[in-house]
């Protein structure tokens, strides 16, 4: 095992040696380095910025959305959730994800089955979510 004095021995080593380096050569390193950063984060902004789903995927994804809690079968059950109590609510919608990943599991999500399985969860928390929202904080009651 390496002492105490071993340790400050290296360490004076290091600050000698690189004391030894031209004050300028320092200055165009960190001003290297802080370019070569800057860049980085300039070309990860670029390439993981945006969506890279076409016009008529977000129009069906939309349409989708809409059918889920626009349709009469849909504003019925956004009904039926909203008069579930508390704790009715929390069990369907954790039932409802686990009908829906046993369904992305067995790789029918784009069948009707799946659609229907993913609406009635979207369903399910949205409703979740507002009661929450109007609950507020356990700070503010």
């Amino acid at each position: 095992m390496t002492d105490m004095y071993e340790i400050r021995r290296r360490l004076d080593d290091l600050r000698y040696r690189a004391s030894l380096i031209p004050r300028r050569t320092m200055m165009l390193a960190a001003a290297a380095l802080s370019g070569v950063l800057v860049l980085a984060v300039v070309l990860w902004w670029f390439t993981s910025g945006g969506s890279s789903s076409s016009p008529d995927e977000i129009a069906a994804f939309r349409e989708r959305l809409r059918t889920a809690t626009d349709s009469e079968t849909g504003k019925a059950d956004l009904a039926a959730l909203s008069a579930m109590p508390e704790k009715q609510l929390v069990a369907e919608v954790a039932a409802r994800q686990q009908a829906l990943n046993t369904i992305q599991q067995a790789g029918k999500l784009e069948t009707p089955e799946g659609q229907a399985a993913w609406g009635a969860l979207l369903r399910a928390v949205q409703v979740n979510t507002d009661r929450q929202r109007r609950a507020g904080k356990s700070e503010d009651r």
